[in-house]
C-alpha cells in the first residue's frame, strides 16, 4: 500500500472541499494543534483508571474537537459540507471554562 499522492510537494496542502493553502497556513497550524489535543485526550480517556466524573466531563471535549478540525479543515466557501461549530458549543466550552 502506498502512502504517497505522487503529486509532489509544492508547499501546499488541501483542505477539505478541495481549496489548497500553503503549509505554513495559520490554520493548518491550528488544525495540528487541534489534532494533537485530541490525540491526548485520548490517550487519558482510554485510561482505565479515570474517574467516571472526569470522563463524563471530557467525552464531550473530545467529539467537539473532532467537530473543530472538521470546521478548521473546510473553507465557508467548500461545496462541501461539514457540521460547523455553533455557538451553543461556544456556550458549553465558556460554560466550564
Amino acid at each position: 500500500m502506498s502512502i504517497v499522492t505522487r503529486t509532489g510537494d509544492n508547499g501546499d496542502t488541501g483542505l477539505y472541499g478541495a481549496a489548497r493553502v500553503s503549509k505554513d497556513h495559520p490554520r493548518i497550524a491550528a488544525i495540528g494543534c487541534v489534532d494533537e489535543l485530541n490525540a491526548l485526550l485520548g490517550i487519558v480517556l482510554a485510561e482505565p483508571d479515570l474517574p467516571e466524573s472526569l470522563k463524563n466531563e471530557l467525552e464531550p471535549l473530545h467529539h467537539l474537537l473532532f467537530r473543530v478540525g472538521a470546521d478548521l479543515a473546510t473553507p465557508l466557501d467548500s461545496p462541501a459540507k461539514t457540521h460547523r461549530v455553533e455557538d451553543s458549543h461556544v456556550a458549553m466550552l465558556e460554560e466550564r471554562v
